[in-house]
């Protein structure tokens, strides 16, 4: 039972996570490291590619420079599935 529980907190920390995320997307596009900061997450690869990439690939963020995925300058944006997920 006591696994369970983990796994549930574990679940609203993500969500947590993930709405501070699109929130701090909802006015302008955002850079990875903002995101994260946002998110009150260390600006690593791995938290990059548990919490940001999966949004991306959801059609909840977009980039806005898709045909560069690694540019230094790359920026995410909220999308209307990312809104709707707002409220």
């Amino acid at each position: 039972m006591g696994e369970s529980q983990g796994g549930e907190q574990v679940g609203a920390a993500v969500s947590e996570q993930v709405s501070k995320i699109l929130r701090a997307c909802s006015g302008s596009p955002r850079s990875k490291a903002c995101l994260l900061e946002a998110a009150g997450l260390a600006n690593a690869y791995l938290n990059y590619k548990r919490h940001i990439q999966p949004l991306v690939a959801n059609g909840c963020l977009e980039m806005t420079i898709p045909e560069k995925p690694n540019s230094r300058l790359q920026k995410y944006r909220l999308t209307d599935r990312g809104r709707s997920l707002l409220g």
